[in-house]
């Protein structure tokens, strides 16, 4: 099953996917604020310097095929009610 989602622009990572029970995720930038994402096994230090970083003028969007061990945080740096849209599929 695949549904959609969205997530809320924070100062810390934010959990959007949890490879446990989602297999493909996708991710759209809808915030004039920059984006962080980090796929790993557990939320990263707000620092970390390992990141994909989405703009709304640069790269807008990707797609995720996550291990089951994996999850995708996103972290804007600012508050902002919608940062990223998206889909999940669920792992079959």
């Amino acid at each position: 099953m695949t549904n959609t989602f969205r997530v809320a622009g924070a100062t810390n990572y934010q959990l959007v996917a949890d490879g446990a029970n989602y297999g493909r995720v996708g991710i759209q930038v809808v915030t004039v604020y920059p984006v962080s994402i980090f796929i790993g096994t557990a939320a990263p230090a707000n620092d970390t310097e390992d990141f994909v970083s989405m703009t709304p003028d640069g790269t807008r969007e990707i797609v995720v095929n996550l291990a089951a061990a994996d999850k995708i945080y996103v972290r804007t740096g600012k508050v902002t009610d919608v940062a990223v849209r998206g889909f999940r599929e669920t792992r079959t």
